[in-house]
């Protein structure tokens, strides 16, 4: 029996353990202390794929609240409303319930469920020489099991974003999302029902006051502005620049979710992300234990991620090019131009891709 153990209490951690789990791998999972969450907002595509993984969508996102479309004004446009069934919820209670989930599964994990697997994993000092595979799915990543200090992915900004709870005016559509850009940075703003908001901004100074920046953009939102009566809380500052680590596994190590590649939250969608790239890191570790060439699997994970974060860069450039920001946002769409000349480079020495996936099964193209 194959054996990992997976680091991680995120998204891509949870979910690559049900993966491997459900495959037949003796997994250990070693969920670190608890860390703040933004709330997540989910598109019907990650709501199919977490259904898919773990089979009972429903049930994890009990209670959550339910967007109908987005309102986006980017660059000193009108407002364009764009129809979108979305389910809004806190990270931390849908981690949990994954979690809750995998508890479930008695006998998949080593010393029992996924609880004791985490217990067991920390008693144990993690002794990663223990396993097949370490999967690095939160945190640092090590060069190599026995912890050979840290891989550090190649950064593309620096870039935060700042998130603050709020209440929304009277009247205020309760089912909609609102995205827009000012000169200094960007807002988006997710009702969460019964009047109550989250309010992100991104802002391009990493050094810049939360509150003092979230205040500045309201003030100059045209839209957003109008809508939020009182920002309720203090921010928390979320790292939000895209990162990619160019070399995502080793001889018996991977990483998978964010340590593996950030997207910038411009995307909108970074659970989606977290959730394939889970299936993506399942599926290959899996063809590699059944005794396909580990090389050219690895390999071509890599040359995957990297597509995919090649796609979301060129998307933050258009989008950031056209946000009509000012001089301040200049060094972060410079280093996503950067980054794209360079990636593009290395994509175009690499060749095809040669696998794909069916389902949740790798298969040679």
């Amino acid at each position: 029996m194959a054996t990992a153990l997976v680091n991680g209490g995120g998204v891509a951690a949870l979910c690559c353990a049900k993966l491997l789990g459900d495959k037949a791998w003796e997994v250990t999972l070693n969920v670190p202390p608890h860390r703040p969450s933004p709330t997540l907002v989910l598109h019907p595509l990650t709501v199919h794929l977490l259904d898919r993984v773990f089979g009972r969508a429903g049930e994890l996102l009990r209670g959550a609240h339910r967007l109908k479309r987005r309102r986006v004004s980017w660059g000193g446009a009108p407002p364009e409303v764009v129809a979108l069934d979305c389910v809004v919820i806190r990270g931390d209670a849908l981690t949990a319930r994954l979690l809750a989930a995998l508890e479930g599964d008695a006998g998949r994990f080593d010393g029992g469920p996924a609880g004791d697997g985490a217990r067991e994993a920390k008693d144990s000092g993690l002794n990663e020489s223990r396993y097949d595979w370490a999967v690095h799915a939160g945190g640092r990543v090590t060069a190599a099991l026995g912890g050979a200090g840290p891989v550090m992915p190649r950064r593309f900004g620096e870039r935060r974003a700042l998130v603050s709870p709020a209440r929304l005016r009277k009247g205020t559509d309760e089912r909609a999302s609102w995205m827009e850009s000012t000169p200094a940075g960007w807002l988006f703003l997710t009702p969460l029902g019964g009047g109550r908001a989250v309010l992100q901004a991104v802002v391009p100074d990493p050094q810049a006051s939360p509150e003092g920046a979230i205040s500045g953009l309201l003030r100059s939102a045209k839209s957003i502005g109008s809508l939020v009566s009182d920002v309720t809380g203090p921010a928390e500052v979320f790292d939000c620049a895209p990162r990619l680590l160019e070399s995502p596994s080793g001889a018996r190590w991977i990483a998978t979710g964010r340590p593996a590649c950030a997207y910038d939250p411009l995307c909108g969608d970074g659970t989606g992300y977290s959730v394939r790239g889970a299936i993506l890191t399942a599926a290959v570790l899996d063809a590699v234990a059944r005794g396909a060439e580990r090389a050219r699997h690895l390999e071509y994970y890599r040359d995957r991620l990297a597509h995919a974060f090649y796609g979301h860069l060129r998307a933050c450039h258009s989008f950031y090019s056209a946000g009509g920001f000012d001089e301040t946002w200049l060094p972060e769409i410079n280093a996503t131009a950067d980054g794209l000349r360079r990636l593009g480079r290395s994509l175009a020495s690499r060749g095809p891709l040669r696998y794909g996936l069916r389902g949740l099964e790798l298969v040679a193209l």
